[in-house]
């Protein structure tokens, strides 16, 4: 049930994922980090709210889309069209957008001139953790849902940390990013955890996953499903102690993904889920009900 992971230090996501944090207004680490990128963030901002877009969404998509090979105009075309852009329009803002990206990933690569030399250094740590734990943790979860679910294999893209601590992960593009922290920012949940979050998120929120679901729910679904299996199964591999499902999701910002979903909402949900015979999926279906009621 090991997951075949392929392992990316390259730089080129880490702005993205510090302009997003920005953008969201999110707490940074880095106190110096808003006004290095503040302006170019914000004149991206402006721009997608005058087409009244999903800015969240827009960056999101954009760092989906990793390294891989493609044009960077057509990357950002479609990550318009996945922020509710219209295509006239996509083709119109594009050319603009593109060249504020170019602008921000100056920017940061002044702030940050060594980061291509740093951050494979950084995400060594990270990585161990997981070589020596992750697989334990990982064959837990498949356990507690179906086997199938979890992802045969996926990218973990390491970023420079922006919010001392994050990431998120991408079903669609089986891409995972993370921030490459030297020491965990909770100290009683270890970033193995969350990385062991993310990785299972691209089998649960994948659209076969569960054909009874929504398929724009299900990602987001999926993330929040996975919050008290991830915390059994920690619990279950000694990577975690007496830590409440509350507070992993705070340290966890889980509100970002659905500000209506708790821990007196996923208790009792999972709670019958353990105790009953509901396939997986079924228990989905009834989670997302529960969510949207």
């Amino acid at each position: 049930m090991a997951v075949k992971i392929t392992w990316k230090t390259t730089p080129e996501i880490s702005p993205l994922c510090a302009a997003a944090a920005v953008a969201s207004g999110l707490p940074v680490a880095d106190a110096q980090l808003p006004g290095l990128i503040g302006h170019c963030v914000q004149s991206i901002s402006d721009r997608l709210a005058v087409a009244d877009l999903d800015v969240d969404r827009f960056w999101n998509c954009l760092i989906a889309a990793g390294d891989r090979p493609r044009d960077h105009r057509a990357r950002v075309e479609a990550a318009l069209l996945q922020a509710g852009c219209g295509e006239l329009a996509a083709d119109s803002i594009a050319p603009t957008i593109s060249g504020q990206l170019a602008d921000l990933k100056i920017a940061y690569a002044e702030a940050f001139p060594k980061l291509s030399e740093q951050l494979p250094l950084r995400a060594r740590v990270l990585q161990e953790q997981w070589e020596a734990r992750g697989p334990g943790l990982i064959a837990v979860i498949g356990k507690l849902t179906h086997r199938d679910l979890i992802p045969k294999k996926g990218t973990v893209a390491f970023v420079q940390p922006a919010l001392g601590g994050g990431g998120d992960a991408s079903p669609e593009t089986g891409l995972v990013w993370i921030e490459a922290v030297l020491a965990n920012p909770f100290p009683d949940i270890p970033e193995v955890v969350r990385l062991g979050w993310l990785l299972a998120r691209l089998g649960l929120g994948r659209k076969a996953a569960s054909k009874l679901v929504d398929a724009k729910h299900l990602p987001d679904l999926a993330a929040l499903a996975l919050l008290p299996i991830v915390l059994e199964a920690a619990r279950d591999v000694e990577l975690l102690g007496d830590v409440e499902l509350s507070r992993l999701m705070d340290a966890w910002n889980t509100r970002r993904i659905n500000s209506n979903c708790t821990a007196e909402s996923l208790n009792p949900w999972w709670s019958q889920m353990r105790e009953g015979t509901t396939p997986f999926p079924v228990g989905l279906k009834a989670l997302d009900r529960i969510l949207t009621a």
